[in-house]
């Protein structure tokens, strides 16, 4: 089964098995029922002095503590956790390096995936969450749901691949039970962190059906492109999104379809209802971004808008525009736009509104050019 294909089939908890929000037996069901395993703050901080980054769930069962725990917290030790009725206070028994009951305290990690294939290429999260957390340690239990170590990650057999749509479908339990902290990460590695790293990570490469190290240039690529699709002013039209995506070197899931098929419902679903469009200081590859993506803007209510827009677009040498009416306002506007940049205007149909019945349409003349030797663009829209 393909990644894709896993991703379109859903796994719905009946009502039987529906978990509160409050109660913190029903936090430890959920994370019993759906196999979700918590990570002990204990290997993430050995983890960090070691230099490594965060594995999958499927290499982090076999990972152990030097203290000879297993690194990811089992069902069996969530049974043992003791809830005051009274007070919902999670508590535990522990044996080192003297018997004592210690706080059990859940978090659960929000973040964003900084590469393709692994969340946290530099370990700039794994120190965050470390920094936030190691003084807990000392009076407490810290057991950490990461989305990559916690859940079976791709490639997954049959049995992981039910037990992860079971853990999406209660993913809201993990950040809206009132027995969870939610630790926030809302920066990225500074630029200075990712430069210093030479690092490999782990990605799974179905060629050879297993995880491989990859060098971490490879996978910046995915932060570099996604960095510059975020800095575009201007909607990526499919094609380009796809051809820009297939450039990637790390590109090896089969699942790249239902990306690209995604992308492709918001680009239509955003320009379909974008009545105003504003455009402001395009340089050519933005001009270029714009020319790919007008024709589907179907809904743009005048031409004014858009001289309005382009006015304010040094590189524009030419434009030349194709439609079935301009008005004659819309007309002096494209006019004194091109006038203003030094470019030249073609319009392939006239204003209609100069034009009579069974008369043929007076033809708008060009607006001269600009400056030699000054940087320009040719716009062709249609």
């Amino acid at each position: 089964m393909s990644a894709a294909q896993e991703d379109a089939q859903g796994f719905e908890i009946s009502d039987s098995e529906s978990y509160g929000l409050v109660e913190p037996r029903s936090l430890i069901s959920f994370l019993s029922d759906a196999d979700v395993r918590l990570v002990r703050l204990e290997y993430l901080i050995e983890l960090r002095e070691s230099g490594r980054v965060l594995p999958r769930r499927q290499e982090a069962e076999a990972e152990r503590t030097a203290s000879d725990k297993p690194a990811l917290v089992g069902v069996d030790e969530l049974k043992e956790v003791m809830i005051n009725e009274e007070t919902a206070h999670m508590s535990m028994m522990v044996r080192n390096p003297a018997p004592r009951q210690v706080t059990v305290r859940i978090v659960s990690v929000s973040h964003v995936w900084e590469s393709m294939q692994h969340p946290d290429p530099w370990r700039f999260e794994l120190d965050n969450i470390v920094d936030a957390y190691r003084p807990r340690q000392l009076d407490s239990l810290v057991w950490i749901f990461l989305d990559f170590v916690s859940l079976h990650q791709y490639r997954r057999d049959e049995a992981q691949y039910k037990l992860f749509q079971r853990a999406l479908q209660g993913m809201h339990i993990l950040h809206a039970h009132e027995a969870v902290e939610v630790h926030r990460i809302e920066e990225l590695t500074p630029q200075s962190v990712r430069d210093g790293c030479v690092a490999r990570i782990p990605v799974y490469w179905d060629v050879k059906k297993k995880v491989m190290e990859i060098p971490i240039w490879a996978e910046r690529q995915w932060a570099t492109l996604r960095a510059s699709l975020k800095s575009t002013s201007v909607p990526l039209p499919p094609e380009m999104f796809r051809a820009q995506m297939q450039d990637l070197k790390f590109t090896h899931r089969d699942d790249s379809e239902t990306v690209f098929e995604l992308q492709k419902k918001v680009f239509h679903q955003k320009v379909s209802s974008t009545t105003r469009l504003v455009v402001e200081d395009l340089d050519a590859k933005g001009l270029a971004v714009l020319l790919a993506a007008l024709p589907s803007y179907r809904k743009l209510q005048d031409a004014v808008a858009l001289a309005a827009g382009l006015s304010g677009c040094a590189p524009l040498e030419r434009l030349h525009l194709k439609c079935t009416t301009v008005g004659e306002l819309g007309s002096n506007a494209l006019r004194q736009m091109s006038a203003h940049l030094g470019a030249q205007l073609d319009l392939a149909r006239t204003v209609a509104d100069r034009a009579g019945p069974g008369q043929e349409a007076e033809p708008v003349p060009p607006a001269p050019l600009g400056h030699p030797g000054q940087p320009r663009t040719a716009l062709r829209i249609q």
